[in-house]
């Protein structure tokens, strides 16, 4: 797989410097509540002509979730105090993902397109679905 396009735009651009506009520091016990609740307080907020709502600033320290974060608006940041000094970490037995960033476009009310072939090779370009939709040929999914 090639990685060397992963990142903001690409990586062909630097990342912006959105302002922080809400803090959340590490409690004890479970801080899911807490993270998704501010998660929720900036995606209410306009957006900027860049399309930046606001950082959330996680302080130093342990933040244990229960459950998975859900991003589903954009412009937002999520943004810790620096490498080893502040760590999401998911407990529990659930093997889904720690944050989920969902997309606000509907699939005829679907969030699962089901792919006709039984396996795709890393790198392809196109696939074959069983069940299009409204979906048209040459469409970004």
């Amino acid at each position: 797989m090639d990685y060397s396009t992963c990142g903001y735009h690409a990586s062909e651009t630097i990342i912006p410097n959105v302002k922080n506009v809400i803090t959340v520091n590490a409690e004890s016990g479970d801080s899911y509540a807490s993270l998704q609740r501010a998660i929720n307080y900036v995606a209410s907020l306009k957006a900027d002509k860049n399309g930046h709502r606001g950082a959330i600033l996680l302080g130093k320290g342990i933040f244990r979730i229960s459950q998975p974060l859900r991003i589903s608006t954009s412009g937002i940041v999520l943004r810790g105090m620096g490498r080893n000094k502040t760590t999401i970490l998911k407990t529990g037995v659930e093997r889904g993902a720690l944050i989920y960033i969902e997309g606000g476009y509907e699939l005829s009310g679907k969030d699962t397109l089901q792919v006709a072939e039984n396996k795709i090779v890393a790198g392809s370009t196109s696939l074959t679905l069983a069940q299009a939709g409204n979906i048209q040929s040459g469409d970004r999914i």
